[in-house]
């Protein structure tokens, strides 16, 4: 809302926004990894990263500052929105929604096309939720940027949040 004002959305708006994301995200990828780790490019929608499996390396800066994640997955609003829009979900079903694989190719595709619509274009998409026609364009920026600043291909849709997470962990450690 701060950034995007009109709709459809003018290009320096979102670029302004774009490179708010960017530095931001910078900010984030140097702290987990290091300033020698960040790429050249550098709502609730909650997204995790997931290196587990990514094999240990020695490096003079730590363990941190190798790491690169493998999996992205999303959760909440914007992401399963961009899900239900590219499977043309509607009425809203979490069953198809829930594991959907989003490359960043076809978010690009789906951004591009909301960011010429006008608010009431938007409307007329059935699997975007009302309310969400003024956020989708920026949540969608910060999805797609997320993708390119750890440079990850794909993003893994989940119904599941942190709250399921927390549970879950507990119960495991329950049982």
């Amino acid at each position: 809302e701060k950034f995007i004002t009109r709709h459809p959305a003018a290009a320096e708006e979102y670029r302004a926004l774009e490179a708010f994301v960017r530095r931001e995200l910078q900010a984030v990828r140097e702290k987990l990894a290091g300033p020698a780790a960040a790429p050249g490019r550098t709502g609730q929608t909650r997204i995790a990263l997931d290196n587990a499996h990514s094999p240990p390396e020695r490096s003079p800066l730590g363990p941190a500052a190798r790491w690169k994640p493998r999996l992205l997955i999303g959760t909440a609003g914007t992401v399963t929105t961009l899900a239900a829009l590219d499977k043309n979900i509607h009425p809203y079903d979490p069953l198809k929604v829930h594991g959907s694989v989003l490359t960043r190719r076809r978010i690009r595709e789906i951004l591009d096309d909301l960011k010429a619509k006008t608010l009431e274009e938007r409307l007329l998409l059935k699997p975007l939720e009302r309310g969400r026609e003024d956020v989708i364009v920026a949540g969608t920026c910060i999805v797609l940027e997320t993708m390119d600043a750890f440079e990850i291909e794909t993003l893994t849709v989940s119904e599941y949040s942190l709250r399921e997470g927390i549970l879950l962990k507990a119960l495991a450690r329950e049982g």
